[in-house]
């Protein structure tokens, strides 16, 4: 029981970038020790009149996942926004989520949540829609304050095999929506959504929250 309480803290560090940032961000993490990571591609959302706020546009993005010890983390996260100037306009986003590692006992699972999580800043929202219907949730969820978010592509395996999320198979034609938008200002974005959109019909798409902390590369106005 004392070494599972022991156990250090694991962090998923996320960024959003451009293709070519996205390829130096890679090659720094490695540098830096990072063995466990994930890259997806995606396309901005943000209009023109925002770019000041999430420097996306509606160019390829990749989002970069790396999964690393907490301290770890804060320190590559540190590193990334000195080299690639995240803490300036239009370079892109970054942000931190605490992640509950396997056997983690209850006692650690609640110190953790003692260090931030229950007090973040931004709430990252994630819903996944049918094919078509991202720009419909993203005018919703603009209407309601959000300024833009990240689009991707979810696919299964094949027929003989469906990849699950929460019971909701993750086929060809699905499409992802990330938006992270200040804690004040999640409730409000969320019951627009829930208004709009029928997320309680079977297969019709999900909607679901997470704490963020450590955030790059926003700016709140």
């Amino acid at each position: 029981m004392s070494e599972m309480r022991s156990m250090p803290r694991t962090a998923l560090l996320t960024l959003i970038l451009s293709i070519p940032d996205a390829k130096k961000c890679i090659a720094i993490a490695r540098k830096e020790g990072a063995q466990n990571m994930l890259v997806m591609r995606g396309k901005g959302t943000v209009s023109s009149r925002h770019l000041h706020l999430f420097g996306i546009t509606s160019q390829d993005r990749a989002i970069v996942n790396i999964l690393m010890e907490n301290t770890a983390a804060e320190a590559l996260l540190d590193t990334l926004t000195d080299q690639l100037h995240l803490h300036k306009p239009n370079h892109g986003i970054a942000y931190m989520a605490q992640v509950s590692t396997m056997g983690k006992c209850p006692a650690a699972q609640e110190e953790g949540k003692s260090k931030g999580e229950d007090n973040a800043m931004f709430k990252k929202l994630t819903i996944v829609v049918n094919l078509g219907m991202a720009d419909d949730i993203m005018d919703i969820a603009r209407a309601a304050g959000a300024r833009g978010g990240t689009i991707l592509h979810g696919r299964g395996t094949g027929a003989a095999y469906t990849e699950k999320l929460f019971g909701i198979a993750i086929e060809p034609e699905k499409e992802w929506i990330v938006i992270l938008v200040p804690t004040a200002m999640a409730d409000r974005v969320i019951a627009a959504l829930e208004e709009a959109h029928d997320f309680e019909s079977p297969g019709n798409g999900i909607l679901f929250v997470e704490d963020v902390s450590d955030v790059r590369g926003v700016v709140v106005e």
